[in-house]
């Protein structure tokens, strides 16, 4: 499925009520006459007021795409903000396609020797990989790719979801939305001061900010849609 075949509507629906008077009519007749009360009538609730927002997925992987924005907008994200989020996440999961971290194609053990202690000593104990095989385990998966035991274990009890027993978890769409929202708030949020600034917000999840130009193009895409 296309991109430009996946629309999606939000819909923001304002309910009201018309103001009803209710009232009687008193006719009154001459020389002692009788009077009658016209019987109130019933309020009627107003037509709902929709208006339709559409959004048009930007990536060939509408439904992860649509999944992740979803989210973020659950959880209150908007704006800059928002938009910054989707071109930074579809950036990384290479426009939403890729959940899990691609090996060096013919490289036996690829995982094991960039991030097993056996293999790589020093990059393990950064990401807390504590036993052989860890590396391998704990590759990255996710829309922003969540890497090493430390990781997993943090944002499985920030999320209450056992991602050290199930690691592979990570790459559900359901769950990676989930996991980004949490890296986002943990890690990027806290250490950006200006959401439009798309080379600091870069540096908070790609030290070296590579990727800046596609990253800056994505921010400028959703800053039109969101």
């Amino acid at each position: 499925m296309r991109a430009s075949e996946f629309i999606v509507e939000y819909q923001e629906v304002d309910e009201g009520w018309k103001e009803v008077a209710v009232g009687g009519a008193l006719a009154l007749g001459a020389l002692g006459g009788t009077y009658t009360m016209m019987k109130p009538t019933t309020p009627a609730p107003t037509t709902q007021v929709v208006q339709q927002k559409q959004f048009t997925p930007l990536s060939n992987n509408p439904q992860n795409e649509i999944a992740l924005l979803k989210t973020a907008k659950a959880s209150g994200m908007k704006g800059p903000e928002l938009a910054q989020f989707m071109a930074q996440t579809k950036h990384e999961s290479w426009d939403f396609n890729r959940l899990k971290e691609k090996p060096q194609p013919g490289v036996k053990g690829y995982f094991n020797k960039k991030y097993d202690i056996k293999h790589a000593p020093k990059t393990a104990k950064i990401l807390g990989n504590k036993k052989v095989g860890d590396g391998e385990r704990y590759h990255g998966r996710g829309f922003i790719q969540l890497t090493g035991r430390d990781n997993y274990r943090m944002a499985g009890q920030a999320l209450n979801i056992d991602l050290l027993n199930n690691p592979d978890l990570a790459a559900d769409p359901e769950v990676a939305s989930k996991i980004a929202l949490w890296y986002w708030n943990s890690r990027v949020k806290p250490h950006v001061e200006d959401f439009n600034d798309t080379n600091a917000v870069t540096k908070k999840i790609n030290p070296a900010a590579k990727g800046l130009v596609d990253r800056q193009a994505n921010f400028k895409d959703y800053m039109n849609i969101v």
